[in-house]
């Protein structure tokens, strides 16, 4: 990842246990937070439209396949510090076997690319 670039991020949510996909069908919450050593947050987006809180959105691009996207500004991207960057996933179910009736699964280190400086960040090419 170059920091002030923009992408769009794809993620596949697994079950820990199995490596499956979890099928993202019923969810009612997912919040993702893209963050770098010392757990800094620079990135945070979720399922719920959370933006005049600081979250972008999270898509679900194949609930079937726990396939998710989000956008990573290039304001985000500055932000990172030049080393890993990791993501935290929250999400959320209905179930009534727990306490109010949501089962909550979080995986978190999940390490996604190392951080790199552009020789020309902080300049525009348009």
């Amino acid at each position: 990842m170059i920091r002030g670039a923009t992408y769009e991020l794809e993620v596949v949510i697994k079950d820990n246990d199995t490596d499956t996909p979890i099928n993202l069908t019923g969810v009612v919450g997912i919040l993702v937070a893209l963050y770098g050593d010392g757990k800094k947050v620079f990135a945070k987006w979720s399922y719920l439209d959370k933006s005049a809180e600081g979250y972008g959105f999270v898509s679900i691009v194949n609930a079937a396949q726990g396939k998710i996207s989000m956008p990573i500004e290039a304001t985000h991207s500055l932000k990172a510090i030049e080393k890993m960057a990791k993501l935290e996933i929250k999400v959320a179910f209905p179930n009534n076997m727990f306490e109010d009736s949501l089962q909550i699964s979080i995986d978190t280190e999940i390490e996604i690319e190392k951080v790199e400086r552009s020789i020309f960040e902080g300049i525009s090419p348009a």
